[in-house]
């Protein structure tokens, strides 16, 4: 695993071990894009630092969810 150049290589790897890696990465972004919802911009800046903005992150959060479930990528939960 230390051979790993970034986490776009460790993914792709990971996929390699089978079809459950997805199932497991689907139910990942659904928990995270529900959570992160709920949680309030302090909330954010405590859990993901300064890495990015929390505007910007639920909206890259959103956009993963979107397009694993076939939605249009502006598609925002009622």
């Amino acid at each position: 695993m230390s051979n790993r150049k970034n986490l776009y290589t460790s993914v792709n790897d990971l996929m390699q071990e089978g079809p459950m890696v997805a199932i497991y990465l689907k139910v990942g972004i659904d928990v995270l894009q529900e959570q992160t919802e709920k949680m309030s911009d302090e909330d954010l800046y405590a859990m993901f630092g300064s890495f990015l903005p929390t505007g910007r992150l639920r909206g890259n959060i959103r956009f993963l969810y979107n397009r694993l479930n076939d939605l249009p990528d502006d598609y925002q939960p009622e």
